[in-house]
């Protein structure tokens, strides 16, 4: 008995019939034909789904039919927190699309009831000393790595009817086993590549261990690199075939990019090389440490993390500024009872990048921030009041007189507050209330409750900001104790973020446990870089930074608030070549950036595009535009990628080569022909004298074009295939 495991694309799930229950296999690799008995079954890892069924037949062209599919609505991730799918053994699916057989069977049915039970296991480490006691929390087939006191990986359990019985893969799987973890630490540093996500995980062991018995990992991938990752370890893998790949943050050929990530990175190129491209895939391994083999799956996660706000996308241009970019002073809305247009300092995406990532930053390095707590108090209490007032319609409050003002709510989150009897309403915002909340802790102690609240946040109705806020200051001791916690807004981050810059102690951090931030700048050599970035110039080197040891903070503009740019936010730029070169961008600019080439790739152009050799075309052009212009202005690789048949050609040429190439040579056509050759050049008009109108007093110019000739390009529906080939095959 043996199980064929194999991941299906979405391009791929045609093979599969859900109303028959099937799934016909489509081989191509003869190694696995003839191997799989009627006893056998299937494992197909989808991009949204998992299927199971079980082998029915063969056919002579090498495709395997399975029988009695059956769909399972969990991903790759969940399918390696179900034991009997085997984890640790069956893992490196994750990088490769052909299938490999499991001769180590799996059995599907306990599979499909583990899955239908949500049994999934969970992977931890354990201080030897708390075992028995931690036993009775963890749950069967829980995998467990013991540690002592001195931080060194003991032993590899599984938890087994109540006991931890060592985990038997058939051979030696952990390969950390005796390791400390600083020491894995300084092995890692001491790779090639650097791997901050592997540090990142090790260090948030440690931190967790100084104040608890255990350590939960993330998911079967944190455990994976922990315990076994081929960078690390020299150990060959345990037995079952495929390729390493799943959770392996370092795998050359899936997650990882081929370069090493700077925080601050600048791809370069001619067009068409995939720089943008580039850029959606390294802030995903940025962030995540790896890719989905789908490009749907990792767009799909790009405007998920974009949404919320780990990654940010901006388009330099020539009308950008510093105002659109860190602050700047804006029109807003009027609120409900102002009648005129109003003006405020208003975040550009840098700032709320970097006040997303700062918080992160503080949240996970200094997790007893009083600031946030505050916040989170503040934010409880007004949610209580207005759900009060929200469901009984209006309430009385009282004022500081000892009289009543009558309090209702907005459909903005607001309340509205008027006086008994009284017609005209006053707006008491939650953004205009928070910092009066935090500003007196005891409201018997305000003297003048008009100039002190105006002077926190400017012209108000003070009665009514005070009942409101009496109103909230009065809950407060029955809430203290039992707080929910409600999620932070940008403008509640900020305010933690902008006190931290200004009040915070300057200390360095050695072992960052923040998250990582990406914001990516297309086309950054469009805009006036010193325009735009001003100040941040100098903020954005890595030794500048938040936390770092020539960490600087200065003092904004337009807001006259401290500003710091944290560690945590990295910053991919990509630039055509042929808009400006890499000399023309500011020196400042391009001593703080790291600067990658992304040249055409020849490798994995279709060789055989209906008798056109795309890869020898496309370098031959290259070879040439080199010689008759420069390295700058190639032609990238992008407009040829998944081209099939010389229609599809025809169209790349006609509406992004031949354009291209025409601004590259401002209509030089003897350039043009030297590239293309005679295929693609024709003779339109050759010039005589009859042209030109009669003019007696000219001085001769008129014979400077006798016999001038005018070329354009051919039609396109004369390119044919041997018009094709003719630009790489010398006649």
């Amino acid at each position: 008995m043996a199980t064929l495991i194999a991941r299906i694309s979405d391009d791929m799930l045609r093979q599969y019939d859900e109303t028959n229950q099937t799934v016909i296999y489509e081989n191509g690799e003869p190694k696995l034909y003839g191997i799989l008995s009627p006893n056998g079954n299937c494992v197909f890892i989808c991009p949204k789904f998992i299927l199971i069924g079980e082998y029915q037949s063969e056919t002579v062209n090498q495709n395997i039919q399975f029988h009695n599919i059956r769909k399972l609505n969990i991903t790759n991730k969940d399918l390696l927190r179900l034991s009997a799918y085997k984890p640790e053994e069956n893992s490196r699916t994750k990088a490769s699309f052909y299938g490999y057989v499991q001769t180590s069977h799996i059995d599907i049915n306990l599979l499909e009831q583990q899955c239908n039970a949500q049994h999934f296991i969970t992977y931890n480490i354990v201080k030897a000393s708390a075992l028995p006691q931690a036993i009775n929390n963890l749950n069967e087939n829980d995998r467990v790595i013991t540690i002592d006191t001195d931080n060194r990986l003991i032993d590899l359990f599984t938890v087994q009817s109540g006991s931890l019985n060592l985990l038997n893969l058939g051979g030696e799987y952990f390969n950390a086993r005796g390791s400390n973890l600083n020491d894995l630490i300084a092995l890692i540093n001491s790779l090639s590549k650097p791997k901050p996500n592997l540090i990142k995980s090790i260090n948030r062991i440690k931190r967790a261990l100084e104040t608890s018995s255990s350590f939960v990992f993330k998911g079967f991938s944190e455990y994976y690199n922990i315990v076994h990752n081929k960078s690390l370890f020299s150990n060959d893998p345990p037995d079952g075939g495929g390729t390493e790949g799943e959770g392996d943050e370092e795998n050359d050929d899936q997650n990882n990019l081929p370069f090493n990530m700077e925080l601050n990175t600048i791809l370069y190129g001619p067009p068409g090389t995939g720089k943008t491209y580039l850029s959606i895939d390294s802030a995903l391994v940025i962030i995540n440490g790896e890719l989905e083999p789908e490009r749907i799956d990792n767009k799909r996660e790009f405007n998920r993390l974009q949404k919320e706000g780990r990654i940010f996308f901006t388009t330099f241009h020539q009308n950008m500024s510093y105002e659109d970019f860190i602050e700047g002073i804006k029109p807003i809305e009027p609120n409900e009872d102002d009648g005129y247009l109003q003006y405020e300092i208003k975040d550009g995406l840098f700032m709320k990048a970097c006040i997303e990532a700062s918080y992160d930053y503080i949240k996970n390095n200094f997790p007893q921030n009083e600031q946030e707590n505050q916040i989170r108090t503040f934010n409880q209490l007004y949610h209580q009041l207005f759900e009060q007032v929200e469901d009984q319609g209006e309430i009385p409050l009282e004022t500081l007189n000892g009289g009543n003002v009558l309090a209702s709510v907005t459909e903005q989150g607001n309340f509205s507050v008027k006086h008994n009897n009284g017609t005209r309403t006053y707006t008491v915002s939650k953004s205009r209330l928070e910092p009066l909340f935090n500003a007196f802790e005891d409201l018997n102690e305000v003297n003048n409750i008009h100039q002190e609240f105006r002077d926190i946040i400017g012209g108000c109705n003070s009665t009514a900001f005070w009942a409101v806020l009496n109103a909230i200051k009065n809950l407060q001791p029955e809430q203290n104790d039992n707080i929910q916690p409600i999620e932070l807004s940008y403008i509640d981050k900020k305010n933690i973020v902008k006190s931290f810059w200004k009040n915070a102690d300057y200390t360095p951090i050695d072992e960052d446990l923040s998250n990582p931030f990406v914001f990516i700048i297309d086309e950054i050599n469009r805009g006036n870089i010193a325009q735009i970035f001003g100040e941040l110039i100098t903020l954005i080197e890595d030794d500048k930074r938040l936390g770092k040891k020539e960490e600087i903070r200065l003092e904004l503009p337009y807001s006259k608030q401290n500003f710091c740019v944290p560690p945590n936010l990295f910053i991919i730029g990509t630039m055509n070549t042929a808009d400006r070169s890499v000399e023309a961008l500011d020196t400042a600019l391009r001593r703080r950036f790291s600067f990658i080439p992304m040249m055409p790739k020849y490798d994995g152009l279709n060789e055989d595009c209906d008798g056109v050799n795309l890869k020898s075309l496309l370098k031959k052009l290259n070879d040439r535009l080199t010689v008759l212009k420069d390295r700058d202005h190639t032609i990238g690789h992008a407009w040829l990628w998944n081209k099939t048949t010389i229609d599809s050609l025809k169209l790349a040429f006609k509406d992004k080569i031949i354009p291209l190439l025409q601004e590259f040579f401002y209509n030089d056509y003897e350039k043009l022909g030297l590239l293309l050759g005679d295929s693609f050049i024709q003779t339109e008009v050759t010039v005589n004298n009859n042209l030109f109108a009669p003019f007696e007093r000219g001085s001769g110019l008129r014979n400077q074009y006798a016999n001038k000739v005018v070329y354009k390009i051919t039609e396109p529906s004369s390119w044919t295939k041997e018009a094709f080939q003719s630009i790489y095959i010398n006649q």
